[in-house]
């Protein structure tokens, strides 16, 4: 008897072993596969907001057009929101402060403002809470569905870009002919540029540097390194051009044969410029 009592003890442990084996699996198994969920979620919120901050417009953009793309964006990434499941997107600000120790460490996402300039996706998904134990079944107040929430919040700075520069005159490259003959009275030579070849001279890039060298290789006195010199420079109109066209890269001045016009300039010739 105490031989077959201790093989029973023995094989209701063994059984209560297993179960527990089996429960710690299922365990196992179901926060691997809501931690796969939660993190799909939150790919889909954080591309969501991306998107909606840089193509929205931001300032004065309803949260209807902001919606509408953070929906476009889920959609792309396999997320319709339907029974359970969920979407919005919140125009608002970003501000910053130094609550964990360094300046703007801290940051906080507040609806609306003037100068909204963030976008704040919040996503939810409904998934059930296991699926190998019922555990609503065992445990009256788990409910049988768990909700994931995954939110995300983008900012897109303002940035103003501003050029200046001065003309000293406009080519129309579709009045050649007028421009060829203005040329040659300037310049007293037969000079002959088609349309291409004024549109790659207007559009060509000058270095102000490489002038100045060429004008000093024509005889000019200019000082080097020297921007008020080349300003105050006197030259003929002949050797400005000569110069700009040495200065010239080649490779930037479309369908102008720069050693052609070149050669024009030295020696008044009648070539044509094809």
């Amino acid at each position: 008897m105490g031989r077959e009592r201790q093989r029973g003890a023995i094989g209701v442990m063994a059984a209560v072993t297993l179960l527990l084996a089996l429960i710690c699996l299922a365990l196992v198994i179901d926060t691997g596969r809501l931690y796969f969920e939660q993190r799909k979620l939150q790919r889909v919120a954080d591309m969501a907001a991306l998107e909606a901050a840089t193509q929205g417009g931001m300032c004065g953009a309803a949260n209807a057009d902001l919606g509408g793309l953070a929906l476009s964006s889920a959609a792309k990434n396999g997320f319709v929101p339907g029974a359970g499941d969920s979407l919005s997107a919140t125009l608002g600000t970003v501000e910053f402060d130094d609550r964990y120790g360094g300046a703007d460490s801290g940051r906080t996402f507040s609806t609306g403002g003037e100068m909204a300039d963030a976008v704040q996706v919040q996503v939810t998904h409904s998934v059930p809470s296991s699926l190998v134990l019922n555990v609503a079944a065992v445990f009256s107040n788990v409910p049988a569905q768990t909700e994931l929430t995954a939110t995300a919040v983008a900012r897109r700075t303002a940035m103003a870009g501003l050029s200046a520069g001065t003309e000293l005159a406009d080519l129309d490259s579709s009045q050649s002919i007028l421009l060829n003959n203005l040329l040659n009275a300037l310049l007293g030579s037969n000079l002959s540029l088609n349309a291409a070849g004024y549109k790659g001279l207007a559009n060509a890039n000058l270095s102000l540097l490489a002038l100045a060298d060429n004008l000093r290789a024509a005889g000019v006195n200019v000082q080097a390194g020297s921007v008020e010199s080349l300003l105050g420079t006197q030259a003929s109109l002949a050797q400005l051009l000569g110069a700009t066209v040495d200065a010239i890269n080649p490779s930037q001045a479309l369908g102008l044969d720069t050693s052609l016009l070149r050669s024009q300039l030295i020696t008044g010739g009648s070539t044509r410029q094809a």
